[in-house]
């Protein structure tokens, strides 16, 4: 039995039973910084092809089994569902919490954003609808967006998207750019938010939703793709597509503690549902299927 981890195999000539991992198939529905060429004759065929030649297509969430079904035209009985685990947190430490209010003016609260800024993770409305929350609420903390923007073309055309919207909202005081943080910042970070958003367009997962609840951070999360299967009840879901939806689920969670309690236990309780150990028992359990069967 052989194991393909992620995305790309090709066994032409293979002897052995064969898996290959496909967490999602993004490209189908956002090419993002993939040229239509890359995406139109290489991805697209290449996953195809390796959907076909391997004897069980491995997934992470019950959505990313129909969408690689319909998109990639795998049949269902096909794919098996294994979904990913987390990592054990960081204990956040007062030292470390001190520096980062410092280092980002998080003295008033905040409202905290992980993932970069790719087409699909939304930022553009969040910044509007977190725009909206400082006028009609007076809020008085920041919006923190974690993640590295790198100088690629792709990275820079869609920061100065997320830079329009902040000139146009007139907020450049009150959005923070961390770019690169390491786990135990964004544990701490967690840790001292108010709350977490994540109104990503798209996800085959949502690892970040789940390491919030660990956490115990309440989490305000899309209703869409994976993220409400892997939120279950445990989060606020909101329409990505729609600002006002996006601010009023902030608004409902900043105000009301009891949602707020009611979101933090029901989030560490989804939270422990998962783990790395829980995935591999899962994987060693179909290795031994396929190898008695074959």
């Amino acid at each position: 039995l052989i194991h393909f981890p992620y995305n790309w195999s090709f066994p032409l000539r293979k002897k052995l039973p064969t898996i290959l991992t496909i967490h999602d198939v993004i490209p189908f529905t956002f090419r993002e910084a993939m040229g239509l060429f890359r995406n139109l004759f290489i991805y697209k065929p290449a996953i195809r092809m390796a959907t076909k030649l391997n004897d069980i297509i491995a997934t992470v969430s019950e959505f990313s089994k129909v969408d690689i079904s319909r998109k990639v035209g795998v049949p269902a009985d096909k794919i098996r569902v294994i979904p990913n685990g987390i990592r054990h947190p960081y204990k956040p430490t007062a030292e470390l919490r001190n520096q980062l209010t410092r280092k980002f003016g998080l003295e008033n609260g905040f409202v905290l954003n992980v993932g970069g800024i790719h087409e699909r993770k939304n930022i553009v409305r969040l910044i509007h609808a977190f725009a909206k929350l400082l006028k009609e609420e007076s809020y008085p903390g920041k919006l923190v967006i974690t993640g590295k923007v790198s100088g690629a073309p792709y990275q820079e055309k869609m920061k100065k998207l997320c830079d329009s919207a902040i000139e146009e909202e007139k907020i450049s005081n009150r959005v923070v750019f961390t770019g690169f943080i390491s786990n135990e910042e964004l544990d701490n970070l967690f840790s001292m938010a108010d709350l977490f958003v994540y109104p990503s367009l798209y996800e085959g997962f949502g690892i970040p939703v789940l390491e919030a609840m660990n956490i115990g951070t309440p989490v305000i999360t899309s209703n869409t793709t994976a993220l409400s299967e892997v939120a279950d009840n445990a989060a606020l879901l909101i329409n990505p597509e729609d600002v006002n939806d996006i601010y009023q689920g902030m608004k409902k969670l900043l105000n009301d503690e009891n949602l707020k309690r009611t979101l933090i236990q029901k989030g560490k309780e989804r939270a422990s549902e998962f783990s790395w150990e829980k995935t591999a028992n899962m994987y060693i359990e179909l290795y031994n299927e396929i190898i008695n069967k074959s």
